[in-house]
């Protein structure tokens, strides 16, 4: 995992504690129920992060509507981290700078 994705992990990570004291969290299937019902966004993407061991998912809805990024961790409820609109679908990751190849 290059540096970058490390880095917007972390700040997502870290987000979950403010995203909690504004009430943005539920339990996971309640999140999952109101992205589909109000945003009509489904599960696109899903990793785990390690050693932690939080579930980072990434919601959205058709191409140029809203996305939702939660982060579950293995013993607290799901959190709503960021939020925004234009979602677009990539088929091939975008080059790293400098990266070989």
């Amino acid at each position: 995992m290059n540096a970058f994705i490390r880095a917007v992990i972390a700040s997502l990570l870290m987000a979950v504690p403010a995203a909690a004291q504004q009430g943005n969290c539920n339990t996971r299937a309640f999140v999952a129920s109101m992205l589909a019902g109000e945003y009509q966004e489904t599960r696109r993407a899903m990793a785990m992060t390690q050693p932690a061991g939080t579930l980072l998912e990434i919601y959205a809805g058709e191409p140029g509507g809203t996305w939702t990024i939660t982060i579950t961790t293995p013993s607290g409820p799901t959190c709503i981290v960021a939020a925004g609109t234009s979602w677009q679908p990539v088929r091939d990751a975008a080059p790293v700078p400098g990266a070989p190849g």
